[in-house]
């Protein structure tokens, strides 16, 4: 509506902007319906996902990160000792990531767990 664009709805027969490219006498009613029933179902699919989980969890499931799937920390070290050697030498964490061939991210990781 606000950048003049007309939307005809064929079912209904009707446009949103009348001839004249002011706002039909029906669209604002439209429109607020329309959103209220987007909202009722956003509600719905919020409801069944949450009810969803709910039972499943009440059956036993278990929802996260599979067990074992977390590096311990002196995983880590043996890992990533090439990003810990460099950054202790005063290496940039994009330089370091250039070098060893890791993420940015990774090695920022790495920086805040075990570089001081």
């Amino acid at each position: 509506m606000d950048c003049g664009i007309n939307v005809y709805f064929q079912k209904e027969q009707m446009t949103l902007l009348d001839e004249s490219g002011r706002l039909g006498m029906f669209t604002p009613i439209l429109i607020a319906t329309l959103g209220t029933c987007a909202e009722m179902e956003r509600e719905n699919i919020r409801f069944r996902l949450n009810s969803g989980l709910a039972n499943y969890k009440a059956k036993g499931g278990r929802v996260g990160r599979k067990a074992g799937s977390v590096k311990s920390d002196e995983t880590k070290k043996e890992e990533y000792r090439d990003v810990i050697v460099l950054l202790k030498r005063g290496y940039s964490v994009r330089n370091t990531a250039k070098l060893t061939g890791k993420g940015i991210s990774t090695v920022q990781r790495v920086k805040n767990d075990f570089v001081n």
